[in-house]
């Protein structure tokens, strides 16, 4: 199959080159011969005066071939008709003109392993943080693509795995490659997918044959287009948190582990949000209350430095350094959906309340509240839904995100961890100066963890009478040890000799050749055991 698929893309990639030259010039070589000698200019390595320049479509078949099966061996992918790996070469190829197959390769693996998704079941998590950021900008256009039955992968997987390669004319896809590597973001191409939905939404949702509109939306794109959309782009990153990135950018382009990055795609409602990043926008609106506290995972440089005191680091973090750290993130409405006692027991100073277990008990109620919340919601803000992380609260936090994406709520987001990571993101210190009404005696986290340190002090104290049986043993070992070496006069002669050399600090002497053995001197006195007493001790308790 490679092989094949490899003749026919050559032959129409000779024609692109071809048809590239200008019209002034005798031939196609005569102009090739022009960009040949301006990559020798450039790369200072003249090219041999036997070689082609244009190869025919065979030879280019066989060195597309050559490099895709080395690739494939080298990083154990198979090769799939419809995995993007040949409308990357071949535009590599038109646009380069490689001289050798090793330079092919290198611009090759360098393309894919920057922007194409790689790693276990690649297409799917590609397609699966596709979903996630179009429903948490456009819920209502995300929610109209399911009801259709038409899955994301159905068709934006062929265009993440070939860069849009396969569906863009050539000079609007140089142009948007231009931008994508200058840029060097790895989910750049994700953005730009979503852009294209969302701009075409109202086409869309006029569409009777829907997927194949869709699958050729990249085609409409022009070359005057690709500006206009980057900026766009940009635009819809910056309304992105950056928890996103975190999370989802080593799980589509790292060596994350594949049961903790499944769990990560398949457990989550919608984008998961940091602590830290919450708690940098709570501590920037909080600038006017003073609250002088730096938490541990900010760092400033005031603090690490040898010159300034703690009072110092403390007036750099003022309001004046709080708030900008709210200016730099996203604005956030945060809804607490523990239980009231626990609400009640320490909460974020910003943080909304909403009785979770309304939805299952009154749903109508439930519905009452939401409105109440959304009201006081404004344009623009994104909404951070905050549970206590166990398993049953999860599961509660799960149907509210879906309630609220049934309402067509955009930029909604789940607090990676709950409540639990923002006591830890703070500290005992943080949560008494940073939380409101933290009460550690009715805190749930709180009352966990002190039964936490008397377990590990209970295991310190074990610890500590085992080390004393151990010392005991050893001791009793050692006790028989030396009677042995007393019962044997070869033994008793020679570390009696030893122990006196070693003692005064000089030479042994040599030994003496004598009936009877020289009497032994007491073990305990010695300050220095040589190796042959260990060797020998080691032999007798064994």
């Amino acid at each position: 199959i490679l092989h094949e698929d490899c003749l026919k893309i050559s032959k129409s990639v000779l024609k692109e080159i071809e048809a590239k030259s200008p019209s002034n010039c005798s031939d196609t070589n005569k102009f090739l011969s022009e960009i040949n000698d301006d990559l020798e200019d450039f790369s200072n390595t003249p090219a041999s005066p036997n070689e082609q320049i244009l190869p025919n479509h065979t030879q280019l078949a066989c060195d597309f071939e050559a490099v895709l099966t080395h690739f494939s061996k080298t990083y154990s992918y198979a090769y799939t008709p419809n995995n993007g790996w040949l409308p990357i070469l071949s535009t590599l190829y038109s646009v380069l003109l490689c001289r050798s197959r090793n330079e092919l390769y290198a611009y090759f693996t360098s393309v894919h392993h920057r922007f194409v998704a790689s790693g276990f079941d690649k297409d799917n998590r590609a397609c699966t943080v596709l979903r996630l950021l179009l429903q948490y900008h456009e819920p209502q256009l995300c929610s109209f693509i399911h009801c259709k039955k038409i899955s994301i992968s159905d068709f934006a997987n062929n265009w993440l795995m070939s860069l849009f390669s396969s569906i863009i004319s050539h000079q609007t896809l140089v142009l948007l490659w231009d931008v994508c590597f200058l840029l060097s973001d790895p989910l750049f191409p994700l953005q730009i997918a979503v852009v294209m939905l969302i701009n075409a939404k109202e086409s869309i949702e006029d569409q009777e044959n829907l997927l194949q509109f869709i699958t050729q939306l990249p085609a409409l794109m022009q070359p005057d287009d690709v500006i206009s959309l980057r900026d766009v782009s940009l635009i819809f990153s910056e309304q992105t948190p950056s928890s996103f990135r975190t999370h989802y950018l080593p799980l589509l382009f790292g060596n994350a582990d594949p049961e903790p990055g499944q769990c990560l795609l398949s457990d989550s409602m919608c984008i998961m949000v940091m602590a830290e990043e919450v708690l940098q926008y709570t501590l920037g609106i909080s600038a006017d209350k003073r609250i002088e506290y730096v938490p541990p995972f900010l760092s400033f440089h005031s603090i690490h430095s040898s010159n300034s005191s703690r009072d110092d680091a403390l007036s750099d973090c003022s309001a004046a350094s709080r708030k900008s750290l709210h200016d730099a993130c996203l604005r956030y409405f945060i809804i607490d959906l523990r239980t009231a006692d626990q609400y009640n027991a320490g909460h974020l100073p910003n943080a909304f309340y909403l009785d979770a277990n309304l939805m299952l008990s009154n749903l109508q109620a439930f519905e009452s509240s939401v409105e109440s919340l959304l009201s006081s919601h404004t344009e623009g803000e994104h909404l951070v839904l905050i549970s206590s992380g166990e398993e049953e609260d999860v599961n509660l936090q799960n149907m509210i995100v879906s309630h609220l994406l049934r309402m067509n709520v955009s930029y909604i987001s789940v607090l990676d961890g709950g409540f639990r990571a923002i006591h830890e993101a703070l500290g005992y210190l943080g949560c008494s100066r940073v939380l409101q009404a933290h009460n550690p005696l009715k805190c749930q986290i709180c009352l966990t963890g002190e039964a936490s340190l008397d377990k590990a002090v209970l295991v310190t104290s074990t610890f500590s009478i085992n080390a004393g049986k151990i010392a005991q043993s050893a001791n009793e070992a050692a006790k028989k040890a030396v009677q042995s070496i007393k019962k044997n006069p070869v033994l008793s002669n020679f570390m009696s000799r030893g122990f006196s050399s070693l003692v005064r600090n000089a030479p042994a002497a040599p030994v003496e050749e004598k009936t009877s053995p020289k009497k032994v001197a007491p073990l305990q006195n010695t300050h220095v055991a040589p190796k042959a007493y260990r060797s020998a001790s080691k032999a007798l308790i064994s």
